[in-house]
């Protein structure tokens, strides 16, 4: 079971996060001046959730007292998996009153030096250990110039980028935390109201923040974001420097909390529509597949796996022929495969109506942006929309995405990109692995014409895979990458099929026959031009 350590706990966005962190079956670890409030927390999360709540007086402000939070977080007995730097308060005083540096000294030693030591001792713990996370609550009041309070918070987001900077690699994300305003007692202990500058806002509350930034997919916060964009006004985002796993502006349905940035959200719209799924249907059913399963000799493998799955999910698989994505349509459960969307390329596939209308239909395709063609017509362009994967998600759409981006013209699997990781932790989903031995040799991408002699294809679908807590997207993609290998590869040998390392092997072979035969093509020209050359010089 995971662990939590919460600065700050007993209130507010700290608190949030000990609610949001143990109804999700952490263990926690909970810091705060106050005894008897810390210890109440304590007794009512322990009870309502039935976990294992540590409490740990400290006042932040005392070096003493920090170094022994610090030690608690270095402990190897019980480890803490999570830092959530959270402890702070308002500070609304004079930049040059004397009377009033005491106070600065204390709101920099609680909100600076605590961080930087904090942070400091549980980047070394979890670097040891591979994995951890770190969320640094900064504010967006560093963008501004409020005083010291700006200048301290601003602080907290550039020691969070340098620190993720140095973590970069280890397994260790770091996250800067930006809310606007919160709807918390934070400001009633400051002593002042709200600032004129959000006397309009009605501000978000605690709970919004906490599970944005644990990387909470719940439907519901969606909704909330689509009821209060028009009502909120202050912007508030969530920098993640670590990686895009946890906390990035994409995986937090509440990152940004105007009217206008709300319009540029994408929209579910006809994917996921009753309607259009009956019509999709209707055409896998008695169109789609009749016609592949016709044309080959098809063997489904593992759907066993798929018993209890429910959407929104990620399918991905291994991708060398045009005849994949049929496939794995053909094979999935008409639960599944009815919304599933299908990621497509935008400069091939929704460059030409003929293109995009097969997509549509057959497949819920949508355009996913591969960085090329970016000058085309306006019309393609207006296609290009970003963040659609995640709406489509939210909306409870399940997606088949090609982790490798695009067709392998060798039958070998190429690299991963984390992108697809990156989806199923930011949404807390499961990813379905899913192996095609024989799509590549049945229908290669040299070949124009249709396979003939129905050959052998199988489809194997594996179990669902779910990101590990403090798993990173790049640790997650590598886990997703060896399953299909193993699935492939192991039905492969099973069938007498050729395996995803044979093909590499073979186009290895090739590329280095071509290079050759390059080099001495190279080689023979340059000595035909010396040769030239003194002829040339003789005749002279």
């Amino acid at each position: 079971m995971a662990r939590a350590l919460i600065t700050g706990a007993t209130a507010g966005i700290g608190n949030a996060f000990a609610k949001e962190l143990a109804a999700r079956g952490n263990d926690l670890v909970l810091v705060a001046r106050d005894r008897d409030r810390l210890r109440k927390v304590a007794a009512d999360l322990s009870e309502v959730h039935g976990i294992d709540v540590e409490v740990l007086p400290a006042d932040l402000s005392v070096r003493d007292e920090v170094m022994k939070v610090a030690q608690r977080l270095e402990s190897e007995t019980d480890p803490v998996d999570m830092l959530i730097n959270n402890a702070g308060f308002g500070l609304h005083a004079s930049l040059i009153d004397a009377s009033q540096i005491e106070l600065h000294e204390r709101a920099m030693d609680v909100m600076c030096l605590a961080m930087l030591i904090l942070g400091g001792a549980a980047g070394r713990a979890m670097k040891a250990r591979g994995r951890g996370r770190i969320v640094n609550v900064a504010s967006t009041s560093g963008a501004i110039f409020t005083g010291n309070y700006s200048a301290i918070k601003a602080w907290a987001r550039t020691w969070s980028t340098g620190l993720a900077l140095e973590l970069s690699g280890t397994g260790v994300t770091v996250t800067a935390l930006l809310p606007g305003w919160v709807r918390t007692e934070f400001h009633q202990r400051a002593g002042n109201q709200r600032h004129e500058l959000c006397r309009h806002s009605c501000g978000s509350t605690p709970t919004t923040w906490s599970g944005s930034a644990c990387g909470t997919s719940r439907r519901d916060a969606s909704n909330r974001y689509r009821r209060n964009a028009g009502r909120r006004r202050c912007s508030s985002r969530i920098m993640d420097h670590g990686s895009s796993s946890v906390g990035s502006p994409t995986s937090c349905p509440l990152a940004e909390g105007n009217a206008e940035d709300m319009a540029k959200v994408p929209k579910p719209g006809r994917h996921a529509s009753k309607l259009n799924a009956s019509t999709r249907q209707a055409a896998q059913m008695l169109l789609l597949k009749p016609t592949m399963w016709r044309l080959l000799r098809v063997h489904v493998h593992g759907k066993a796996n798929l018993e209890g799955l429910e959407a929104p999910c990620v399918v991905f698989a291994n991708h060398s022929s045009h005849l994949d994505t049929p496939l794995i349509y053909g094979a999935l459960p008409n639960r599944i495969s009815k919304y599933l969307a299908a990621g497509a390329a935008r400069d091939y596939f929704y460059d030409k109506w003929w293109k995009a209308g097969p997509m549509s239909l057959f497949f819920n395709g949508y355009p996913i942006d591969r960085g090329k063609d970016r000058s085309k017509d306006n019309d393609s362009k207006k296609r290009n929309v970003r963040g659609l994967s995640a709406a489509l998600l939210d909306a409870g759409v399940p997606l088949l995405i090609y982790p490798e981006g695009s067709r392998s013209r060798t039958g070998a699997m190429g690299p991963f990109k984390p992108g697809v990781a990156a989806l199923c932790i930011s949404r807390q989903i499961p990813a379905v692995p899913i192996a095609l031995i024989g799509a590549h040799a049945a229908w290669p991408s040299t070949q124009k014409h249709l396979p003939k002699g129905r050959p052998i294809v199988h489809v194997v679908i594996g179990r669902p895979m779910t990101p590990l807590p403090g798993e990173i997207a790049h640790e997650f993609n590598e886990r997703m990458r060896r399953q299909v290998l193993e699935l492939h590869d192991t039905t492969a040998r099973a069938y007498g099929a050729r395996t995803l390392d044979e093909y590499a092997r073979v186009a290895a072979l090739g590329k280095a026959k071509k290079t050759e035969v390059t080099a001495l093509a190279e080689d023979a020209r340059a000595r035909a031009d010396q040769s030239d050359h003194q002829e040339n010089q003789e005749d002279q």
